[in-house]
């Protein structure tokens, strides 16, 4: 399957193609409104849904072959719905947390608690993230503001140049790791 992730590989599309992307943005948005009810409910923002609906448009018009007897558009339905999909159903596999800085633990001190008195100990901090690889590391920082202040997971997605869903999919995964190595 042709995935889209990065500027570069946007880039592949011809002129021709980004100007079949861009003439049915409007399908796009339509299968993001017709499944928005059910993104937020499985904890995906419209923001994903839309980076989703536009991958699913972009793979189309890689693949569509004009030579067939069927319209762009209805070639395309198929992809946006399809990307826009998997995109819930990912979610819904992984949970969403509403605020993983307050991870209770069994003991009920937030995960986020060490034991000095200033904050979390260092030993601690340097044992759980010793377990992550570095994307991991990096996401984590970014998002706890570690090194210096706190990002959102769009912010982190932008500057990592990932889908907000994919950094919190990645943040969630590194919670995971550091909840089993305190335990």
């Amino acid at each position: 399957m042709t995935t889209i992730h990065t500027p570069q590989e946007r880039q592949q599309l011809t002129p021709d193609q980004q100007r079949q992307v861009e003439k049915h943005l409007g399908l796009a948005s339509r299968m993001c409104k017709r499944f928005k009810a059910l993104g937020r409910s499985r904890g995906v923002s419209p923001e994903d849904l839309r980076q989703e609906a536009y991958l699913g448009l972009c793979v189309a018009a890689l693949r569509f072959d004009p030579t067939r007897q069927v319209s762009f558009q209805t070639y395309a339905f198929n992809w946006v719905r399809k990307y826009v999909e998997k995109a819930i159903q990912q979610s819904d596999a992984t949970p969403v947390l509403e605020d993983a800085d307050a991870l209770p633990d069994e003991d009920g001190k937030d995960f986020a608690e060490g034991t000095d008195e200033d904050g979390p100990s260092t030993d601690l901090l340097h044992r759980l993230l010793g377990q992550l690889d570095e994307r991991e590391r990096q996401v984590v920082d970014m998002a706890c503001g570690l090194s210096d202040k706190s990002y959102s997971f769009q912010a982190i997605a932008i500057e990592m140049r990932l889908s907000s869903r994919r950094v919190r999919i990645i943040y969630q995964k590194a919670m995971g790791k550091m909840e089993k190595v305190k335990k």
